[in-house]
């Protein structure tokens, strides 16, 4: 399966997917329920008068859906679970979006 991409097994995959994609969100949800504050999160955030535990509630997603598709363009497939992946990523998004919960985490 590896045959197309700059990787020999999926151990160095897996760790990049448990970091970014597996320990970032969990500590997201806790920022998020907290408000924390952090001055390098602050320094990430392209929306100035929201805080920034919203906009990586944004960034995460877009993360996810890049990753399937560089997944996707290393394997030279598609799966059923990369389209439930993405259609995921996408209402993560949309909730974020929405006005009540934008309203949330307003400055």
């Amino acid at each position: 399966m590896l045959n197309n991409s700059p990787f020999n097994s999926f151990l160095i995959l897996g760790i990049i997917l448990f970091c970014v994609l597996g320990v970032s969100p969990i500590l997201l949800v806790i920022a998020l329920l907290r408000k924390t504050k952090s001055t390098l999160a602050q320094k990430l955030n392209f929306f100035i008068d929201i805080h920034c535990t919203w906009a990586f509630s944004i960034y995460i997603p877009f993360a996810l859906i890049g990753w399937i598709q560089i997944l996707m363009l290393m394997l030279h497939a598609v799966s059923w679970l990369h389209t439930f992946y993405v259609f995921l990523a996408v209402a993560i998004i949309f909730v974020a979006l929405l006005p009540q919960v934008k309203n949330q985490y307003k400055k």
